[in-house]
């Protein structure tokens, strides 16, 4: 989660060697490095993805399978998030590297860092993406010793009063404090390429990678996540064959609009069998978009996670709600969540929360590794760091997924993920229908066996082989306890059979089903005037009266209720019962 209530950014790895710094300009040298720049922005634009998968086979000094496969995912990340890309301005080339900054139809501004091979053919050492900042904040003079001086100061200071964790603040300030004093820095005059190389600096020494050094200043649109056009990160909504729901979304959009667009996509899809959520390009964002959706597939309010703030010193948690727009998704339907090296951050805290909370398969690829909200923090006119200040803890592996991401139940290549859930599926809907069929089989005989059983009873309590009967009865109640009927004549039998104490139970359960209530009561009546239980016997009889039971003969002439008919209270009771029928 780029921050407790932000971002999405594109985030990938730059190795920086040394530039020649030249003034600005926004046309593209007819360099090694800038021909393959021109080449590399053509494949983000290119709508072809034939000439897209070429370029990136060939263009690369490596290109071996697993890693086209991830240099094709992040390509797809890329144009996902930035849209078409042109050139604003070259700030820095040489035979072998270029710094561009570009400019998106999201309206992002990006620096892209292209490093090519000192020989023939050039191909593409590393290409880096850094966050441009807003276009008014640029600023193309050089860096001079002062300008660097400040800048180091100040982020010495901000990593010692909001890093997430002191210790490694220290250690960073220190180091940077050092090779500032050490010259390290001097031959370093463009912001962009001093922002890369105080990024992996401070990355070499806390491994985190939400920290980030860069030029500019926060862009002024806000993150991609406040652009309505985007759709709030929605990319696709789809109901795949066998009734499997599929949901696609970029990021986990913190504006308050965005939980309409998340509502009518999980009600499109609420009658699904399975549902899959495609994170694989999910860069992460707000966590209170995470709760939301989360709250469609738990019935209870649910502890998802807790956010440590190491300069507030709090610890906040985060729920599910009880009710959503619309209807949540039973227990039973099973969830898979899609992921690759380049699901991150709040995408890896949604993948985190199911898998401990065992309500979501996880198919893909470990992602990315990042579970550090983060704050921006200016470092002056020309430079501003993106600052990690928290950290989120599990509630059940009281950890998260810093650093080393979250691992897949099933783990195979990004782009066979979606196949792979959908086979899941397919499998799971399948076992479910056969374990269906097989407890209707199971039924279906216990209902013929209980059928045949009760005939026997019967036959038993018919020729009054009462004793039995009861044993009968009693192998009924076990099999199917809710059979009132059963309890009723199971209760009889023992008790006509003359074992009062055990009649005495199996009357009260019989008297636990309405309609058996009344005369179960009646007969608990009976136990107790055989027992000389007065006063038991006439509240058993009243409440028999009340519920229904009202023949005086038969009360007069039952046996069991001598003990109590010299009793007043029995005559008040036969003429009460007598005036009101």
């Amino acid at each position: 989660m780029m921050s407790l209530k932000t971002s999405c950014l594109v985030a990938l790895f730059l190795l920086v060697i040394g530039t020649q710094t030249l003034k600005a300009q926004n046309t593209i040298p007819e360099s090694p490095a800038g021909r393959r720049l021109s080449a590399f922005i053509d494949s983000i634009n290119s709508s072809d993805a034939d000439s897209t998968i070429a370029f990136l086979k060939d263009a690369y000094s490596v290109s071996d399978e697993a890693t086209l496969a991830k240099r094709k995912s992040k390509s797809n990340l890329i144009r996902s998030q930035l849209g078409t890309v042109t050139v604003e301005k070259i700030s820095s080339s040489s035979e072998n590297q270029i710094v561009a900054t570009c400019k998106s139809s999201s309206g992002l501004r990006v620096a892209i860092t292209l490093t090519v091979e000192e020989q023939k053919p050039f191909k593409i050492k590393s290409v880096g993406m850094e966050m441009a900042g807003a276009e008014d904040a640029t600023n193309d003079s050089a860096l001079d010793d002062k300008g660097k001086t400040e800048i180091i100061e100040t982020l010495s200071k901000e990593l010692r009063a909001k890093y997430v964790f002191p210790e490694v603040a220290e250690k960073m300030a220190t180091a940077i404090e050092q090779s500032l004093k050490a010259g390290e820095y001097t031959s370093i005059v463009d912001a962009h390429q001093f922002a890369t190389h105080l990024t992996n600096q401070l990355r070499s020494i806390c491994n985190d990678k939400h920290l980030r050094v860069r030029a500019g200043a926060p862009n002024s649109r806000g993150p991609l996540q406040s652009n309505p056009s985007s759709n709030h990160g929605f990319v696709k909504v789809e109901m795949l064959p066998g009734g499997i729901g599929y949901l696609k979304f970029n990021f986990f959009s913190g504006e308050k609009e965005a939980q309409e667009t998340a509502a009518a996509a999980m009600n499109f899809l609420g009658h699904s069998n399975a549902l899959i959520f495609d994170l694989r390009e999910n860069g992460g964002g707000s966590p209170e978009m995470i709760a939301f959706l989360s709250s469609y597939l738990f019935e209870d309010p649910t502890h998802l996670n807790s956010f440590y703030n190491r300069p507030n010193e709090t610890t906040t948690e985060t729920w599910t709600q009880k009710k959503v727009p619309g209807k949540k998704f039973s227990a039973e339907t099973p969830i898979y969540v899609l992921t690759s090296t380049n699901t991150f951050s709040g995408a890896e805290e949604f993948s985190y929360n199911l898998k401990n909370l065992k309500r979501g398969t996880i198919v893909g690829e470990t992602t990315g590794g990042g579970a550090h909200p983060v704050m921006p923090v200016q470092l002056g006119k020309q430079m501003y760091m993106t600052m990690p200040f928290a950290r989120a803890i599990n509630p059940i592996t009281n950890s998260n997924w810093e650093g080393v991401g979250v691992q897949p139940d099933v783990e195979v290549s990004a782009d066979q993920a979606l196949e792979k859930a959908i086979s899941l599926a397919q499998n799971h809907a399948a076992d479910l229908a056969a374990a269906k069929s097989t407890a209707m089989e199971t039924t279906n005989k216990k209902t013929v066996d209980l059928n045949r059983m009760i005939e026997e009873a019967s036959r038993l309590m018919a020729n009054e082989s009462f004793a039995d009967a009861a044993v009968a009865f009693a192998k009924i109640t076990e099999i199917d306890a809710n059979n009132g009927e059963a309890w009723f004549r199971y209760s009889y039998c023992l008790h006509m059979s003359g074992n009062i104490d055990k009649a005495l139970e199996a009357h009260q359960k019989a008297a636990g089903f309405d309609e058996f209530s009344g005369i179960a009561n009646y007969n608990i009546a009976c136990v107790y005037s055989l027992k000389n239980n007065i006063d038991e016997s006439f509240d058993h009889l009243e409440k028999a009266i009340k519920l229904g039971f009202g023949n005086a003969s038969q009360m007069n002439g039952d046996s069991d209720l001598k003990n109590i008919r010299k009793d007043p209270r029995y005559a008040k009771l036969i003429e009460k019962l007598k005036s009101d029928n």
